[in-house]
């Protein structure tokens, strides 16, 4: 059954008996829609990870199936909205309290290559903002190692996740500001 999750704006998912979470997985999509190779990709990553390492909980976002979860999972899903889907940073603050509110103390990212470097100054600009550490796992290798290129489609209705180019120079912007701006960051992006 589906209730509202004010805490995180998002819709959270009961699937089976619940019992005390161990990790919270982090897993932003990396495209729009769903079906894009790359988060196909994640989706299924995601769920192997999970498999080794129940009881969780998963914070993700409505373009990664969560499909290829067991049952017994805790997922939060931080909804779209009239932009369209949620920055990185709103997909990492809630993964965030998700770990304090249930005081768990690990948070293993499961993400695209390219997004890593995002989402870990995402997760640090977010655990400075809630005044907690954490452990924090990144993404599976074989997520780092295949080439950049590969994560791109040009069907994604995201401009900046149809090219690389157009990627890295988004990415730049946004380290700069970053960099000199965090709290306009925080602002701006999440």
């Amino acid at each position: 059954s589906r209730t509202d999750c004010a805490a995180v704006g998002g819709v959270q998912e009961r699937r089976g008996k619940m019992q005390e979470p161990s990790t919270v997985f982090l897993a932003p999509a990396f495209s729009k829609p769903r079906n894009t190779p790359a988060n196909l990709r994640l989706a299924e990553a995601l769920g192997k990870a999970v498999r080794k390492t129940s009881p969780c909980v998963v914070v993700t976002q409505e373009d990664l199936s969560t499909a290829h979860l067991p049952r017994g999972v805790e997922v939060i899903i931080v909804p779209d909205d009239e932009r369209g889907p949620p920055p990185t940073l709103r997909i990492v603050r809630a993964a965030v309290d998700a770990a304090v509110e249930r005081e768990v103390a690990r948070i293993v990212v499961v993400c695209a290559g390219p997004h890593w470097p995002r989402v870990r100054r995402d997760l640090a600009y977010a655990l400075r903002e809630r005044g907690v550490a954490v452990e924090i796992v990144p993404p599976p290798q074989e997520m780092l190692a295949l080439p950049e290129k590969e994560w791109f489609s040009r069907h994604s209705v995201q401009y900046h996740t149809r090219n690389y180019w157009v990627w890295c120079v988004r990415e730049r912007i946004l380290l700069l500001l970053w960099r000199f701006f965090p709290r306009l960051y925080g602002v701006v992006v999440g």
